[in-house]
């Protein structure tokens, strides 16, 4: 058995448990980076998804107003088949609801230019969850090679005090062996020394 304070011991199992406290730090603080950037891409998951219901939604009220649109137009146009009725030059002939068309062409501009608004933000958020999947890809290796370094330093910390160890018990089985030598020889002095003396 190993003498219970032995300094090279006491120190590279300090090494050991430093290297390994280092180790278990650095692996939280990993797992805290990847939880963020996970939460982080499936929020804009969620809100490219909700862009993507959005353009969905306007592109629908778009057809239905360029609908309703043509329908007005074609109301406004006479059919060639349609029975030609003489109005009276007192009357005044009808109006096309003018001021209804360019509210209608106004709208249809500003949902378009809503459309390509959320377009734009939708390749914004794509750009950006794609930096965010390398800037994860990127500190999952880093880890994994942090990780690596830091088990082949525990490892090489273990075995150099494994060795040490095997070391300061060879060397006391050496001094136990030399102690009891040295008590042999001073057992064999008493013996003879008696004899010298007469």
């Amino acid at each position: 058995m190993p003498p219970p304070h032995c300094p090279m011991c006491v120190y590279h199992k300090r090494q050991a448990d430093e290297a390994m406290a280092d180790y278990v730090a650095l692996k939280a603080h990993s797992e805290s980076q990847l939880a963020q950037l996970h939460d982080l891409q499936r929020t804009l998951e969620a809100e490219m998804h909700a862009m993507h219901a959005t353009i969905e939604t306007l592109g629908a009220t778009n057809l239905s107003l360029i609908e309703r649109l043509a329908v007005r137009s074609d109301d406004l146009v006479q059919p060639k088949t349609r029975v030609h009725v003489t109005i009276p030059r007192s009357a005044s002939p009808p109006r096309p609801p003018n001021a209804q068309i360019a509210l209608l062409r106004a709208q249809v501009a500003q949902y378009k230019a809503e459309v390509h608004r959320l377009g734009v933000l939708w390749t914004k958020a794509t750009m950006q969850t794609d930096k965010l999947a390398k800037q994860l890809l990127l500190l999952q290796r880093s880890n994994d090679a942090a990780q690596k370094r830091l088990l082949s330093d525990q490892k090489g910390l273990m075995v150099r005090l494994d060795a040490t160890t095997n070391e300061l018990h060879s060397t006391r089985e050496k001094v136990t062996s030399l102690q009891a030598h040295v008590h042999a020889l001073e057992r064999t002095l008493v013996q003879i020394s008696p004899q010298r003396e007469l």
